[in-house]
């Protein structure tokens, strides 16, 4: 059951990443076209581009967590007998978590104080608290995939989809 519930993480995760980087490359191309071969540029164009990117930005950060490819001093930890390896690791996912926690709740509460201001982007009728929830959104996502490390740690069962290392 867990196992399901973090593929379904994966694939939510994947798809706004997909997603994301389409529209972004549609709409650089267009400006791009646009801009040097009929000579007029998109006004939009450079704000979409720039929320997109931050999305993209944030929703790495979760893919990250999910592949292990942040960076991790862990040179002492590594001559250290496995059961003090154990409880460093066991720390460092519970740090890694209230961390990404912590990131939901402050996210929530700016995003909460943007959408009460009700500002608008500049060149595009979206509000502006949208892309502040990408914020608090992706930090779940980030917290969730800490979470399964924490998981694995403990059980040594692996929630992965290609079974991945505990």
């Amino acid at each position: 059951m867990l196992k399901s519930f973090f593929k379904c993480i994966d694939r939510l995760t994947e798809i706004c990443i997909v997603i994301s980087f389409t529209i972004l490359c549609a709409v650089i191309f267009a400006q791009v076209i646009t801009r040097y071969f009929l000579s007029f540029s998109l006004p939009w164009a450079e704000e979409v581009g720039r929320f997109l990117f931050l999305a993209l930005s944030y929703l790495g950060v979760s893919i990250g967590m999910k592949r292990h490819g942040h960076l991790r001093m862990d040179i002492v930890i590594m001559y250290m007998p496995k059961n003090v390896q154990y409880i460093f690791d066991l720390i460092n996912k519970l740090i890694t978590i209230g961390f990404f926690l912590f990131i939901v709740y402050i996210g929530i509460n700016m995003t909460m104080r943007v959408y009460r201001i009700d500002q608008m982007a500049i060149s595009i009728p979206l509000p502006i608290w949208i892309v502040w929830a990408c914020i608090p959104f992706t930090a779940c996502l980030s917290a969730l995939q800490g979470i399964r490390d924490l998981i694995e740690l403990c059980t040594g069962v692996s929630l992965r989809e290609t079974g991945g290392a505990a």
